[in-house]
């Protein structure tokens, strides 16, 4: 069950330009942590701004009690929270939503990161290797200063490959366009095979439509607001093709923000 506290700061790392991770302390929030959930996260002491931000959970250890969060500078609410100092507090409700749902066939793991979409991977790495999951990690950004977590996933993870659309690092070009070329020997395994995805909504949708036209499970995790992140502000829906004469639609905070391709659409049908 998720908990709302004031969670301590531990320390706050600047870890790219306006790139941070910054780590909270709280026993109840590491412990209960799947990967894949999110908190919801006062920016600041008072108001503005109103509403909490969503951060996925990055790393958490439950031992020690603490958890991670990283994000990239791009507003008021971001920016109040690279400043934070170790020892200050910040209310905080997690963890909230669905995470990433693990086949128990699972013998491979593709991770499409994109941008900040590599978020809620290094906990889920973590995981995978703990179960003896082999892990190739798909890693891209729009340029080099904006890629994070690469020596990680070089420890963590069989196998990482870089993408960046300006050609800084790696692949000239799209993540997607890397992933692509290796998926015809990879569909031949896909009852051991899971590809997890997070990053900008035009990746998301490549990422979509190759799970579907390789016929490979395929979730992924939504970066949408989730004001509330419990349901009640009705503000983060998702099309539900599935249920087309039912429910038209599936709340992010609730029922992601790890969706099956085939629960959603990133688009609303006209």
């Amino acid at each position: 069950m998720p908990v709302i506290d004031a969670c301590e700061v531990i320390q706050n790392e600047q870890v790219g330009p306006g790139l941070h991770v910054v780590r909270f302390r709280h026993e109840t929030i590491a412990a209960g942590a799947r990967p894949g959930q999110f908190v919801n996260v006062r920016t600041r002491e008072g108001f503005p701004p109103l509403l909490r931000k969503p951060f996925s959970i990055c790393r958490r250890d439950a031992n020690e009690g603490w958890f991670e969060i990283f994000f990239k500078v791009v507003g008021t609410g971001t920016r109040l929270l690279a400043e934070l100092q170790p020892g200050e507090r910040r209310s905080i409700i997690g963890p909230l939503g669905n995470g990433f749902g693990l086949s128990h066939r699972l013998q491979h793991a593709i991770i499409v990161a994109g941008g900040i979409g590599v978020a809620p991977f290094p906990f889920l790495v973590e995981v995978l290797r703990r179960q003896e999951v082999s892990v190739s990690v798909y890693l891209g950004a729009r340029t080099r200063n904006e890629l994070w977590g690469m020596d990680l996933f070089a420890e963590l993870a069989d196998e990482v490959f870089i993408s960046t659309d300006d050609g800084s690092e790696g692949f000239h070009g799209r993540v997607t366009e890397m992933l692509q070329p290796r998926l015809p020997e990879l569909a031949s395994e896909s009852e051991s095979i899971q590809i997890f995805a997070c990053g900008p909504e035009p990746m998301l949708k490549a990422v979509m439509q190759l799970g579907r036209a390789f016929n490979l499970p395929t979730q992924i995790s939504v970066e949408t607001m989730m004001g509330c992140g419990f349901g009640i502000c009705m503000g983060c829906p998702m099309p539900n093709p599935a249920d087309r004469a039912g429910q038209a639609y599936k709340l992010s905070c609730i029922d992601g923000p790890v969706f099956d391709i085939h629960e959603v659409e990133m688009e609303w049908p006209h």
